[in-house]
């Protein structure tokens, strides 16, 4: 049986709310109330249990066991990132996935003597591994250039690839989560079969080799995105969100198959677990997240469980009743500019956190970027000529926004920003941001038809499709329905589109009503929102689905010379040079929690 309902934001009927409440709504909670150093008196901590004890007075059921700032310690210290972290049931083995530049591996650690076996596969990239009940097995994800695939080896295999099961196939820009049931007859995980469609939760069961899909709201966006089985093995919980900034929680009794929507928030909860209680959850605090917090499945904050100096992802339950794991990751990018002048590099206001999304207008010397230097992301506008010089602030660190792409205007008047299926637009005169009111809907790949109109790519059917958005009707048409994206050229008075399977480059030249194919392939999908095709005044330049560029004169003179130290995605031609982020410095370390003594 499977809930489905349209794509809207309202609760869907199906879904019983839980003891027959009505479901709450949650806003953010305010960046004030995150400690960095918590410290609670004996008054406060009374405080807090009396409260809590009064919560639970007339539940049936047991209060959860709040997890309060527990201490932490690492369990891993070495080059790249360490991800994905899981320990084993009998506790003497850790599985992650290491990353370097070089390198995507799986690493299996003994936790006593640190000794390692790894696992690694020219072009394949590792992700979720996770232990059988009895530790004699993992699962794992697996993505190829080919293929994506979800496997269960022994560990005594672990190296000979002809022994592995292959469970099932997995979307090509999917993500799963995976979780084996108490008794490891089944394991559960979700899955997207392509950018267009949601995740949806499925299980196999191990003995008889069939897969399912259990009961879930079905939903467009993306979906039931992350989930996790409770240590009873009695409940899922679901993680559910369609195009906004915004979360519903949904339970499911396995047993009657009966589902529960608990909470709606107004905010995107990246991910979640089940605390050891099988009650209440433990998750990243809002983005950017620096703590774990342990809430109520309705949404409630019940704890912080860790409070860190760096970021946190990944958390995961050690299966002692008590602690956590968690990854505790950084990540410095700062911003340059090749100039074209005399190719020259010139770095710009930068700061020792993220600075990235970097963005500069033609017609004037202003750039803009993301920056997380007051914790939360936001966007500042800087001057080339003034390289040293405080960035403004153009939007509110009170929100959190998470950002995926910035455009000036031709006219380099008005700056959009593309956050959560949210625009923004700034006049750069006066520094208002407004956000449009465009909701319920998929964007990706904006940019600017002309001053007063947008481009975008969003979801028609399960297909993506190019519109063009008016800012004074506030009105959107679709243009080229048979295309996922495009951009705009006032170079020459055409549109550059995107073929969405073959990521073909196509021309349509809007005098003569002429499509032309070009000899120049793009990423076949729109990586973290965004298209990566632009014309500059040399040609056409992309990325490939490899993470290569490319470039294609539009004519015999055109060349352009790429920054050594480009960092993908991020960067952008201009009458300037390239504006670009360089990575200067990541970790990713495992952690672990302690009871505060």
């Amino acid at each position: 049986m499977i809930t489905a309902f349209h794509e809207t934001d309202q609760l869907p009927m199906q879904a019983e709310n839980i003891h027959g409440a009505s479901t709450s709504k949650h806003q953010p909670p305010c960046s004030k109330v995150r400690i960095k150093r918590p410290i609670l008196s004996a008054i406060g901590m009374s405080a807090a249990v009396a409260f809590m004890a009064s919560m639970f007075l007339y539940n049936p059921y047991s209060p959860p066991e709040l997890s309060l700032n527990k201490q932490v310690k690492p369990y891993t210290r070495a080059q790249g990132e360490e991800l994905y972290p899981s320990l084993s049931p009998d506790l003497k083995t850790l599985v992650y996935v290491k990353k370097t530049k070089q390198l995507n591996a799986l690493i299996i650690e003994n936790v006593r003597t640190h000794s390692q076996q790894q696992l690694s596969i020219p072009l394949a990239r590792f992700s979720r591994p996770r232990w059988s009940p009895d530790s004699a097995q993992l699962a794992f994800v697996m993505h190829t250039p080919q293929a994506c695939g979800i496997y269960l080896v022994r560990l005594t295999h672990l190296h000979t690839q002809a022994l592995w099961q292959k469970l099932s196939t997995c979307g090509s820009e999917s993500k799963p989560g995976l979780a084996f049931s108490s008794d490891g007859k089944k394991l559960y995980f979700n899955d997207r079969t392509s950018e267009e469609a949601g995740y949806q939760v499925f299980q196999i069961d191990l003995t008889q080799g069939q897969k399912s899909i259990v009961n879930q709201p079905i939903t467009n966006g993306r979906g039931n995105y992350a989930f996790d089985l409770s240590p009873d093995g009695n409940s899922l919980v679901m993680l559910n969100s369609e195009f906004g900034p915004k979360t519903r929680i949904y339970t499911l009794d396995l047993a009657s198959s009966k589902l529960t929507q608990t909470a709606q928030l107004d905010y995107l909860m990246r991910s979640a677990i089940w605390h050891h209680d099988s009650q209440s959850l433990i998750h990243p605090a809002p983005h950017p997240a620096y703590e774990l917090w342990q809430s109520t499945v309705q949404g409630d904050k019940l704890a912080t469980v860790v409070s860190n100096t760096a970021r946190v992802k990944h958390p995961a339950r050690i299966g002692n009743g008590t602690d956590f794991t968690f990854v505790s990751y950084l990540l410095d990018r700062d911003i340059y500019l090749q100039r074209s002048s005399d190719n020259q590099t010139q770095p710009l206001a930068n700061s020792s956190v993220m600075d990235y999304l970097p963005t500069i207008a033609d017609t004037s010397s202003h750039y803009a970027f993301v920056s997380k230097r007051s914790t939360h992301a936001q966007v500042y506008l800087g001057d080339i000529t003034q390289p040293l010089a405080d960035p403004v602030p153009l939007t509110s660190s009170k929100a959190s926004h998470r950002f995926y792409q910035l455009a000036f205007s031709p006219d380099g008047n008005r700056l959009l920003s593309l956050g959560d299926n949210q625009l923004l637009v700034t006049t750069i005169t006066t520094l208002k941001t407004i956000q449009l009111p465009v909701t319920d809907i998929a964007i990706r790949g904006v940019s600017w038809h002309s001053d007063n109109q947008l481009l975008f790519s969003t979801t028609r059917n399960n297909r993506w499709q190019l519109v063009r958005f008016d800012l004074t009707t506030l009105e959107y048409e679709t243009i080229f329905p048979e295309f996922m994206g495009g951009i705009y050229s006032k170079h020459d008075g055409a549109y550059y589109l995107l073929h969405r399977k073959t990521g073909q480059v196509f021309k349509h030249t809007e005098s003569t009503s002429v499509t032309s194919a070009l000899p120049l392939y793009c990423t076949t999908h729109l990586p973290n929102r965004r298209l990566t095709l632009q014309r500059g005044q040399n040609g056409l330049h992309c990325i490939k689905d490899d993470q290569s560029h490319v470039h294609l004169p539009m004519t015999v003179t055109d060349s352009v010379a790429l920054p050594q130290q480009i960092d993908n995605t991020d960067y952008q031609f201009s009458a300037h040079g390239v504006i670009y982020t360089r990575l200067q410095r990541t970790t990713a370390d495992i952690m672990r929690t302690l009871d505060a003594q």
